[in-house]
């Protein structure tokens, strides 16, 4: 072991010496997409640079969300609304999470709902009637499903036939015919819809201006995102949905400079993060802070303030 990788467990055990609860709490509320952030990580660490600094953090984060909890994970990905909840004490979560500081943006998290193209659909309120997987019990994709479906004037529990399987289970009921639709929170292209596409045709349904407007009103972190017409088979034409950030949190106790180093390392791995995996394109710090509202890391914003980049006061 190097003696920087010395000094990262040094520095991790020092910080989880320090109430790690509510770092655990907000990772229970992590999004259901089936992946995580230390599962793509890991298909990239024989990159040298990132092996060196972020190996400590993200092997211990394989086992998928749902574990994280009781993990001793000092960095993980969520999304920013998910973290702005856990912040403030709001949504799935009873009291504000206050041990937690954001890194930066990783990528866009899309909010993606695909049927069977044999039902016809392609707005939301076409899925009236049906059976839609809107994700599994206290996930941030079934809290945005619900938030989406009113806005578009449907009841999430009397207007369609609501399933709480997570993506992966509701993309294999999809294709045996068992439901007919699923929504989940995703990079793009998703390998999971690309999957599906090879044993059955698909409708990628569209979310409406109006539906955006309602639910902007009430948080402002979702932007429009257009997912180009031939991104996925059989789409021939642009689908207009919605997106957050995927944003890296740490421990709020982690020194200055471990976070300082983690920082750097991702952000200038930017190119050999993307020849790994094709969402890497997205990490670059360009729009590195965009969507953050929780207090930014003290080493984090030292890294993007070298960078010429102006780092918000988020309290």
């Amino acid at each position: 072991m190097s003696e920087l990788m010395k000094e990262l467990d040094r520095r991790i055990e020092a910080a989880w010496m320090v109430e790690p609860q509510d770092v655990r709490r907000m990772l229970k509320h992590n999004d259901d997409s089936g992946r995580n952030f230390g599962q793509w990580v890991y298909s990239y660490m024989d990159m040298s640079q990132l092996q060196e600094v972020l190996y400590q953090y993200y092997k211990i984060c394989l086992g998928g969300n749902a574990d994280l909890a009781t993990m001793k994970a000092v960095a993980t990905s969520a999304m920013n609304n998910v973290a702005a909840n856990a912040y403030d004490g709001v949504g799935a979560f009873s009291s504000p999470t206050t041990k937690v500081s954001a890194i930066g943006v990783i990528y866009n998290e899309v909010y993606q709902i695909v049927a069977n193209a044999k039902t016809g659909a392609k707005s939301v309120e076409d899925l009236k009637g049906l059976k839609v997987a809107i994700g599994p019990a206290g996930s941030g994709t079934l809290n945005l499903s619900q938030k989406v479906l009113r806005a578009a004037g449907l009841d999430p529990d009397k207007d369609i036939k609501p399933q709480s399987d997570s993506f992966g289970d509701a993309a294999t009921k999809m294709q045996d015919g068992h439901i007919d639709a699923a929504c989940n929170v995703l990079a793009v292209p998703a390998s999971s819809i690309i999957e599906m596409t090879t044993s059955m045709d698909l409708a990628y349904i569209n979310i409406s201006d109006e539906i955006l407007t309602k639910l902007q009103a009430e948080e402002p972190y979702f932007t429009r995102k257009v997912i180009p017409a031939g991104t996925y088979k059989g789409q021939m034409e642009d689908c207009n949905t919605i997106t957050c950030k995927a944003a890296l949190y740490c421990h709020a106790d982690l020194d200055e400079e471990t976070v300082y180093q983690i920082t750097k390392a991702f952000y200038e791995s930017g190119e050999a993060i993307a020849a790994a995996h094709a969402t890497g394109k997205e990490v670059q710090l360009e729009g590195c802070l965009e969507g953050i509202t929780t207090p930014i890391h003290p080493g984090a914003a030292r890294y993007f303030t070298e960078k010429g980049i102006s780092v918000p006061d988020n309290g």
